[in-house]
């Protein structure tokens, strides 16, 4: 699993940026066409795009020591998707 990580304040929780709701957009359909590839080609690398805020940093690291990184989704992830 590559992480891609961006890293936002937490004021985007609020009210997110236009340009952070196309970024999340675009990103996560860019990933997701790489992904496809990768698994057509048996490939076991996966990419995963998490935007990141310092309220979620705890969480982002505590599913990092516990394997669970692969369902992780940050409070700034969830907002994107919802306003979208």
């Amino acid at each position: 699993m590559i992480l891609v990580v961006e890293i936002k304040g937490d004021e985007e929780l609020q009210e997110p940026s236009p340009e952070n709701r196309k970024k999340n957009e675009y990103a996560l359909a860019h990933f997701g066409r790489v992904n496809a590839h990768l698994k057509k080609a048996e490939s076991l690398v996966r990419y995963k795009f998490n935007f990141l805020t310092p309220c979620s940093f705890n969480p982002f690291f505590q599913s990092l020591r516990e394997n669970a990184i692969e369902k992780f989704r940050s409070e700034l992830d969830l907002k994107l998707v919802e306003t979208t």
